[in-house]
Order: structure tokens, then C-alpha cells, then sequence
């Protein structure tokens, strides 16, 4: 059984290079961090580096989120982070991959906030931040999943706002356009479908660390009043479109 502080916050995903970022902001703003990821092993250097603890954690499963949940203490804040797209092209996406996103990203959010709700309701100004793609149209037609983002991040919105009513829990929601990590795996999508170069040179993507700055800001804010929702939308090159697509 695991000690944990009272100010403890549980990072999901936190192999992905946001979820590393998130874990140290959080760190560094004073909070003992669990790390919860399907290759812990992954995590282990990053906990011993931020004095945390790396635990496995699969969100398709129930047993494996329960006995997560059940091995912690106490918790004030959950961060959930959409997971990792597979890379399929239209022709090879296969409904097995639209299954596996469902379970990652809605029902594991869905696992994990009922897991955590009582630990998240018994502290003092417990809260919960979904991290989720925004809304993009450079994603949109590369990718094969693109245009599901927008349906299924306000899918997810409606069962955990559900789900947390008369809780007292917070429910915050950062709505983050694609990391530099995320944008360099499209870009190879879409030199594989062949589409036109220089398509995401029409803007900077966001580097995780900057998401991660959010996350800390939203967590660490005034109990009495919270920010309920954040769009970090990319800043947009000044150059003329056909340029960039040339």
C-alpha cells in the first residue's frame, strides 16, 4: 500500500512525453506524483528524478484501474491525457483500432474517474483535467481518426460532467492542439499517403512542456474558483498560404 501524501496528483499516460512534462510541472509546484502507465518500467527513471513512484496502470482494464486506485491513499488531482492514434492509413484502419481508441480514450477516462472519484471527493479541492486533441483541420484530413476528435471529446465532456455532479470534485478541460511529438508522427502519415509538403508548416506546434505549464496553472489555481475549460490553439505563420503548401 502505497503512503501518499495529502496533496498527491496521479498523471495517466505518463510514458507519453506530455505525461513526462505534466509529472515534472507537477512535481516542481510541490505535488507527489504517481505515475501510472502500461510499461512502468518506462517510468521509473522519471520517478526516481521527481521523487514519484511509477505503477502499472492499463485503462482498457477494470481490474487493472481498481487495483491502481485501490493502492493509493489519497489523491487531489487526476490528469487524464487522450491516448497515443495508431498510425493507420484510411485503406488499413481496421475497426479493432476504432475499438482500442473508444476503450483508451473514453472508457478508461470513464474507469478512471470512478476509481478515483471518492479518493478526489474526500480532499479539499479534489480535481479532475482531461487533456484532449483539439479540434484541427491539418489532423482532420491526414489522419484516419481526425474527424472523430471533436464527436468524441464531447462524448467524454458529457459522461465525466455527468459523472461528477454533486461530487464538489472540478472538472477541468484543456483542449491542446497536437505536441511537437504528435505533429512529427502525422507528418509521417502524411508523407506515407502523399499528401502536400509543408502542411503543418502553417504553424508551431505546441511543445509539451508549454501543455504542461496549463495543466499546473489549472491544478494549482484558487479551490473557489477554477478554469473550467482552455483552448491552446497553435499561433498561425504570417506567410501566404500557397507558400506554405509549395
Amino acid at each position: 500500500m502505497v503512503d501518499a501524501p495529502a496533496e498527491t496528483a496521479v498523471v495517466v499516460d505518463a510514458a507519453t512525453g506530455l505525461g513526462e512534462a505534466t509529472a515534472r510541472a507537477l512535481a516542481n509546484g510541490g505535488f507527489h506524483v504517481v505515475l501510472g502507465a502500461t510499461g512502468a518500467d518506462r517510468c521509473v527513471e522519471l520517478a526516481a528524478d521527481i521523487g514519484g513512484e511509477a505503477m502499472h496502470l492499463d485503462v482498457t482494464s477494470e481490474d487493472s484501474v481498481h487495483s491502481f486506485a485501490e493502492r493509493i491513499h489519497s489523491v487531489s488531482a487526476l490528469i487524464i491525457a487522450s491516448g497515443p492514434r495508431r498510425l493507420e492509413s484510411r485503406e488499413d484502419a481496421s475497426t479493432d483500432d476504432w475499438r482500442w481508441r473508444w476503450e483508451t480514450n473514453i472508457l478508461g477516462a470513464l474507469r478512471l474517474t470512478k476509481a478515483f472519484l471518492p479518493h478526489l471527493a474526500a480532499a479539499d479541492d479534489g480535481i479532475i483535467v482531461v487533456v484532449s486533441t483539439a479540434e484541427n483541420p491539418c489532423t482532420e484530413c491526414i489522419e484516419p481518426d481526425g474527424g472523430a476528435v471533436y464527436s468524441e471529446t464531447r462524448a467524454l465532456d458529457r459522461l465525466l460532467e455527468a459523472e461528477v455532479s454533486n461530487s464538489g470534485v472540478r472538472l477541468a478541460k484543456i483542449r491542446s492542439a497536437p505536441t511537437e511529438e504528435a505533429t512529427t508522427r502525422s507528418e509521417h502519415l502524411r508523407a506515407a499517403q502523399h499528401m502536400p509538403d509543408g502542411l503543418y508548416r502553417d504553424y508551431s506546434p505546441r511543445m509539451a512542456s508549454d501543455v504542461a505549464d496549463f495543466i499546473s496553472y489549472v491544478v494549482t489555481g484558487p479551490a473557489k474558483s477554477f478554469v473550467e475549460e482552455i483552448s491552446i490553439r497553435p499561433r498561425l505563420d504570417a506567410s501566404p498560404a500557397s507558400d506554405r503548401l509549395s
